[in-house]
């Protein structure tokens, strides 16, 4: 082709009319740029970001997200008969770019891979515009993501290939890619960065990976999200030495172990504490410890530790690390990417052991003659998502009892899903069954008291005979009384209706039981709520939060729900714009509706513990809620279990703890017995939490140095309103505080190293599958 043909082209199609609005494919959460996979795990919540432009004019609108299957038919939510349909607002000025996040919900069902439908429609909903599906891979329960923020994420690309602490040998599953513990994201757009900006569409991701990554670079909502994601259990690894430099003055300068207080020249002498603890002997000749050159020193810095932080172990405080609620923040002195570091042999050892904080790892031969590599003290848990990713919800993860847990469990307290496995949304989770048995047994509509029925007779014969018979006799017309002594007892009759549902809510009432999850002196909290809505009238009700992240679905009944031969699925909608909205849920006539909902909630401070010196330990309530019948439960470093009692715990309040081993029998606390809301003999028609005290007190929570306080409050928690409303409402709140968890135990170092790096197949111990 000719140059006068390629400028004929060219401006041909520039003649050419510009589509209406341009629409790229779907792109979900943590990925990488121009990849072919985008993955989710179900049971999860998971935030798509799309790009869009108006070419021709402004456009205003709303994109619809449906998660379907290959028919193109919604997915129904887990055993319930609803499907659902998200929405958000979309306006585009003419000849601007604009990205749009929504969420999608990816339930647990038998489809294998369903897919991400996005339609782009007028503000009416009535006209299509455009419409892009994405098929979605489902991630196995032990797959998390790895994100790297870097500013040269090029460089870390060694995580994605060859690293066994991101993929485990397995020869037997390693053909079809699911040995993968990790899928390695590596972001290299830093003007948009591909972060979830919804606190609960993090739960897939495990570990973010920080390296000199310009912080202003990600924006407030996803600030927000990473926040609340590392407090709830998120580990974050700081790569040095520019990066503590980066974040000075930035929202991670607070939850740093460490300030740089100097730079320096890393020489072969500064590893030695880490090559003697890291380093695994082999019957090779060649040396297996990090080797630095002479002429060749690593740039590397000198910390001065914060309070809150403590240098690893084992590694010539080169590495420092502290928590941040129940999740945890490691800083190296030295690059991860640099090449003589990343090019020790035992450095994948060091990686998995200190940086992760897994357990020491043993490879073995199969006795077909594969190979295999599992944790040496738990050879049975290699793909347990426990020890895999440290997120953790209570009202979705918690453990009720130890029954069923693999012997030598480290982690009794927490349950993992077989499909969604930790973090998850979960309806059966074992605060979700007990706070169903509880609304079973208090939801419904109370009957009017026997005052208010006497009060309502006696009014109505006062005003029949001696109002109606004195007005007239006054006026000389007494057979004028017989003829109003059926109008009365009209007007008297609407009275009553009237009065009557005023009594009882419009026949309509809320119960809800609702979970309140704090960390350690922070001020936002998890806030679960299940909700129960009684009508008995066929009512469509709409439920609309003040915070926008706010997530909401119809609560399961029944584990062995079945849907009826020939019953169809009704849609809830989810809107999604300055507030969140859940609409069209309905309720049969005299039947309960059940909604499950969960935001993350500002208190304006948290509850924090204080040991002053000589001194008993001081709880502080630096909420704005007052705690009732509350309680300190820890457990020791030794493993001794003990209990406080509080009491009722007013906002900004402080009271000194005095411990003492717990009764034997019944309650933990006498105290709790007479409580309104723990009390497990409570009226039969009262609204008890008993059944979620037992969740939150079973010793299986508490790791030793675990310390947490339990309390309930029945204020009405802001953020979330129902329509229509119901004047009947009973509420009350399980309020669970970690207020301290147990110091970190010393990193563990591998049993062995595989045979591609040192050790031959002879030397390797065998292992049984079976």
């Amino acid at each position: 082709m000719t140059n006068a043909d390629k400028e004929q082209t060219q401006e041909e199609k520039k003649k050419e009319p510009k589509k209406d609005v341009e629409i790229d494919r779907p792109k979900i959460d943590p990925s990488d740029e121009n990849t072919n996979l985008y993955y989710a795990k179900p049971g999860h919540w998971v935030s798509v970001t799309q790009k869009m432009k108006a070419n021709n004019f402004d456009f205003n609108g709303e994109i619809q997200s449906t998660t379907v299957d290959h028919q193109r038919d919604p997915v129904p939510l887990e055993r319930t008969s609803y499907v659902m349909q998200g929405a958000r607002p979309a306006a585009l000025p003419k000849g601007q770019t604009k990205h749009f996040e929504t969420v999608y919900f990816v339930p647990d069902s038998e489809i294998k891979r369903p897919a991400l439908l996005s339609a782009l429609r007028s503000k009416s909903g009535r006209r299509l515009i455009r419409e892009e599906t994405e098929l979605a891979t489902l991630m196995q329960p032990f797959h998390f993501f790895f994100v790297v923020l870097a500013r040269q994420a090029e460089t870390y690309g060694y995580l994605k290939t060859g690293k066994q602490s991101i993929q485990p040998l397995d020869d037997e599953l390693e053909l079809d890619g699911r040995n993968v513990h990790y899928r390695v994201v590596l972001p290299s757009d830093t003007q948009r960065v591909s972060l979830p900006g919804h606190e609960l569409t993090w739960t897939s991701i495990a570990y973010l990976l920080w390296d000199d990554f310009e912080s202003d670079s990600i924006r407030s909502d996803q600030v927000q999200a990473l926040l609340d994601w590392l407090h709830w259990g998120g580990q974050m690894i700081v790569s040095g030495p520019q990066s503590l430099d980066t974040l000075k003055g930035s929202f991670l300068a607070d939850y740093l172990p460490v300030t740089s207080k100097k730079t320096r020249q890393l020489k072969a002498e500064s590893f030695a504490e880490m090559n003697k603890y890291w380093t695994i002997a082999t019957s090779s000749k060649e040396s297996n410890h990090l080797q630095v050159l002479a002429d060749q020193p690593i740039n590397g810095l000198m910390f001065e530790l914060k309070e809150e932080g403590r240098y690893v172990p084992h590694t010539g405080e080169l590495v420092a690390e502290r928590r941040v609620g129940r999740g945890r923040v490691v800083v190296t002195a030295f690059p991860l990417a640099q090449r003589q570091v990343v090019n020790w042999v035992c450095f994948d050892n060091f990686f998995n052991g200190c940086l992760l904080r897994h357990p020491a790892r043993r490879f073995t031969q199969t006795a077909d003659g594969g190979l295999y590599s599992t944790w040496a003290r738990y050879p049975n848990m290699r793909d347990d998502p426990r020890l895999l990713s440290n997120l953790r919800y209570f009202s979705r993860d918690a453990r009720s009892s130890d029954g069923g847990s693999v012997q030598g469990d480290p982690d009794r307290g927490h349950l993992s899903h077989p499909k969604s496995g930790i973090a998850g949304w979960n309806d059966f989770s074992a605060v979700a069954d007990a706070a169903r048995a509880s609304l079973r047994r208090a939801a419904g509509i109370s009957v009017p008291q026997k005052d208010f029925v006497l009060m309502i007779l006696l009014a109505y014969l006062v005003i029949l005979v001696p109002v109606n018979w004195g007005l007239f006799h006054a006026l000389g017309r007494l057979e004028w009384a017989w003829v109003a002594a059926p109008c009365i007892a009209i007007f008297c009759a609407v009275i009553v209706v009237k009065l009557a549902q005023l009594d009882i809510g419009f026949a309509r009432s809320r119960t809800e039981i609702a979970v309140l999850e704090m960390q350690p002196d922070y001020s936002r909290a998890h806030l679960t709520r299940y909700t129960a809505l009684y009508s008995s009238l066929s009512t469509t009700y709409s439920v609309e939060f003040e915070d926008n992240s706010s997530l909401v679905l119809p609560f399961a009944m029944d584990k062995e729900f079945k849907m009826v031969v020939s019953q169809n699925h009704d849609t809830v909608y989810y809107h999604r714009g300055t507030t969140a909205k859940l609409s069209g849920f309905r309720v049969d006539s005299n039947s309960t509706g059940l909604l499950h909902s969960e935001q993350l909630l500002d208190l304006g401070g948290g509850v924090r513990l204080t040991k002053p010196q000589d001194r008993h330990p001081v709880i502080t309530n630096g909420s704005e809620l007052t705690i009732q019948d509350a309680a300190v439960l820890r457990r020791r470093e030794g493993g001794q279990f003990q209990v406080a009692w509080v009491g009722n715990l007013a906002a900004a309040d402080a009271r000194s703890l005095t411990f003492a081993s717990p009764a034997e029998k019944g309650q933990l606390l006498a105290e709790w017995e007479s409580s309104p809301a723990f009390s497990e003999t409570a009226a039969g028609d009262s609204l008890s939490l008993s059944r979620l005290l037992k969740v939150a007190q079973s010793e299986v929570q508490f790791q030793p140095g675990d310390v947490r306080l339990i309390g309930w409050t029945d204020a009405q928690l802001p953020g979330m309103e129902i329509n229509p409303r119901s004047s009947q409402q009973t509420m009350r709140t399980l309020i669970v505080a970690h207020v301290r968890y147990g110091v970190f135990a010393d990193p563990k170092c591998d049993v062995n190293l595989p045979p591609d790096i040192g050790q031959s197949d002879e030397e390797l111990p065998s292992f049984s599958l079976n």
